[in-house]
This record gives C-alpha cells, structure tokens and sequence, in this order.
C-alpha cells in the first residue's frame, strides 16, 4: 500500500536520456509527469485500449488524416465510402 511520501521507481533504463531531455524541454519534473497518470489510475479511469494505443502511434508517426476544418472533418465523417 501507498503512504503519502511513497517512492516510485521504474526501470527505464533504455530511454532515461531521451525522457531527462524531453522533461528539461517542457521544464517539467517526473513527479509532475507521472502523476497525472498516478491520478487516473487511482481515479478508477482507464487506460486507453490497444485499438486506441495503435491509433495514437499512427497519429504520432505522421500517418492518419487531418482536415483543414471542422465542417471538412464532419463531411468525411458522414461520408458512405463502404462499397455498394
């Protein structure tokens, strides 16, 4: 159980450079990183699926598509391109 000065480790050994930079960048600490995600945990919120991690990743690697509006996103939205 969880005391209110508890200690989290994780092992991130691989990408601890990579985070150090990023957390300098966005003058943030790790504690302020993490605990948003702490939160949602405790919360009782869940994580996002892996259909949804996936679609992150895509988004995140330059793939997907983007409207130049919101009426061009709905208009694709209600588009039927199913094949008849």
């Amino acid at each position: 159980m969880f005391t209110v000065d508890t200690h989290v480790l994780a092992r991130i050994k691989a990408i601890k450079r990579r985070v150090g930079e990023a957390l300098a960048a966005a003058v943030l600490s790790a504690s302020v990183a993490i605990r948003p995600l702490v939160s949602r945990i405790a919360d009782g919120r869940r994580m996002p699926n892996k259909k949804t991690m996936v679609a992150i990743a895509e988004l995140k690697a330059g793939k997907g598509e983007s409207f130049d509006s919101v009426d061009a996103l709905m208009t694709d939205i209600n588009t039927d391109d199913s094949p008849v």
